[in-house]
């Protein structure tokens, strides 16, 4: 068996797995409810998961599978409303008004029909290319009316430029070029900088290959290659809108990147994410797009604030300015600072900064980082909100946390804080007080990370970060407090 056949193989079984975690045998249904904790009991039943699972049937090429996967089309196609699209959740129906639902469904269906058509049977091959027609025909109208993130509206253009030219429909071609070519030249960087939008893009990628010589499609590979840090199969770049535990609970980005990058591909957790490893197909060309250095570097701005991320061999550091601007709902998920290295028991560990109540820049003078906190110039300090600088990082028994030769959970500014990350690598921290007077502490405990809260199951209580903070206990209205890292032994270990 070829490689590419043994990796195509891997992640079908990947998709199938975790179908089969959330099927129900009294429906033959995939049931699951997105707004709830995965460990809870679920009973609605979502339209595009169970599509995906039909599709990742197919694809395993079993008489069996391809049996169930028939007898589950049938039923999902039943389900669509007369404006062309489906509902979210099945009881739903007939209401089938999620705009970006009809978008994501275009390039399974497409996949089913192109490659399976043959095997299933002439009422459901019709069936299915009826559906794929409203659908085209539903998405053509929703372009125009309505307006999607950049991600999502190349998904679409390339869905239904594969989907005119496989049914010659010249109509939905003509639309999918015009978007295109609009999209080439107001696209910008700043548009992708998650691993989600990644996401979007590879599936759109896999489905046509791009005539678009726009610079912008070039930045965007190059961006996609950079950002993928290969040794802890993780995305390393500006982290705005990233989950924590990416590497352990892999998502569509995660296990693209991996096939893609011909690495192993792990699962230790089954999750619904992981059914939509049935979209991932080979990318033309995409093999010369991952041979470069080890070493890579990017930088930019983000909504005017500016972002920095170094890629090495075995570690990767990425860095965001932060203002007053960045929304609250980000808090969770936006982190000024991730620092991510290699681990024994896991993909990867990482520092973070998150949450606090200052403006945030940075200065990079390798191998020292200088991060900037300027505290917040409210007139009085909450007493909610005295943890003013925090940092997390991840909890595991190599790690060894000292202040001098002595562990200690709390430390004045100006004094070195270590972090020995494993034997002979070691990174020190200190806390200066730039501007301003006051009275500060530093305390050093065991507390989750903002994003990792909603992914702890509190029958457990599970805490898996430290947390290094500042608590103010009075200061002048004007502070600053610089943090300076020194990263040469990650430097010289890695």
């Amino acid at each position: 068996m070829s490689e590419t056949n043994e990796m195509n193989r891997k992640v079908i079984e990947v998709a199938i797995a975790a179908g089969r975690h959330y099927q129900q045998k009294q429906t033959g249904f995939l049931h699951y409810y997105h707004h709830q904790p995965k460990e809870l009991v679920h009973f609605t039943i979502p339209f595009y998961e169970n599509l995906l699972f039909a599709l990742a049937l197919l694809r395993s090429r079993l008489t069996e599978n391809v049996r169930e996967a028939q007898s589950l089309l049938k039923k999902l196609l039943s389900f669509q409303s007369a404006n062309g699209n489906f509902p979210f959740y099945l009881h739903d129906y007939p209401k089938a008004d999620h705009f970006a639902l009809a978008i994501q469904l275009l390039a399974p269906f497409y996949h089913i029909f192109k490659s399976f058509s043959h095997v299933l049977g002439q009422d459901l091959r019709e069936a299915i290319e009826n559906a794929i027609h409203l659908l085209c025909s539903y998405l053509c109208q929703l372009l125009e009316r309505h307006l999607f993130s950049s991600p999502l509206q190349i998904r679409a253009a390339f869905s239904l430029l594969a989907c005119g030219e496989f049914f010659h429909q010249q109509e939905w071609k003509e639309a999918a070029e015009a978007l295109i070519g609009k999209l080439s030249f107001k696209l910008k960087l700043e548009d992708f900088l998650d691993s989600k939008a990644i996401a979007h893009l590879l599936v759109a990628f896999s489905l046509v290959e791009t005539k678009a010589q726009a610079p912008i499609w070039k930045q965007l590979q190059e961006f996609i290659a950079c950002s993928w840090q290969t040794n802890l199969s993780v995305y390393c770049g500006p982290c705005l809108k990233e989950k924590e535990d990416q590497s352990l609970v892999s998502d569509l980005y995660v296990l693209y990147m991996q096939f893609l990058t011909k690495q192993e591909i792990l699962i230790l957790k089954e999750n619904m994410e992981q059914l939509q490893a049935a979209l991932i197909y080979p990318i033309k060309e995409s093999e010369s797009l991952f041979f470069l250095p080890a070493n890579k570097e990017m930088s930019g701005k983000w909504q005017g604030l500016d972002w920095y991320f170094l890629n090495q061999e075995k570690w990767a550091l990425s860095l965001v300015e932060k203002e007053e601007k960045v929304e609250e709902t980000m808090m969770k998920s936006f982190a000024p600072l991730k620092l991510l290295w290699e681990g024994e028991k896991a993909a990867a560990y990482s520092l973070v900064c998150q949450g606090g109540n200052a403006n945030i820049c940075y200065q990079w003078q390798n191998p020292y980082l200088k991060i900037d906190f300027t505290l917040s110039s409210s007139d009085e300090i909450n007493p909610q909100n005295q943890r003013e600088v925090a940092l997390f990082l991840d909890r595991y028994p190599e790690l060894a946390i000292m202040l001098g030769q002595e562990r200690s959970m709390v430390f004045n500014l100006g004094e070195k804080v270590s972090l020995s990350l494993q034997e002979g690598t070691t990174i020190f921290l200190v806390f200066d007080l730039l501007e301003g007077e006051g009275n500060f502490l530093g305390h050093i405990s065991q507390a989750n990370r903002p994003g990792r809260e909603k992914a702890i199951d509190p029958k457990e209580g599970k805490i898996e970060d430290w947390t290094l903070f500042i608590r103010t206990l009075r200061r002048s209205k004007q502070c600053k407090i610089r943090l300076t890292i020194d990263l040469t032994q990650l430097q010289s270990s890695f």
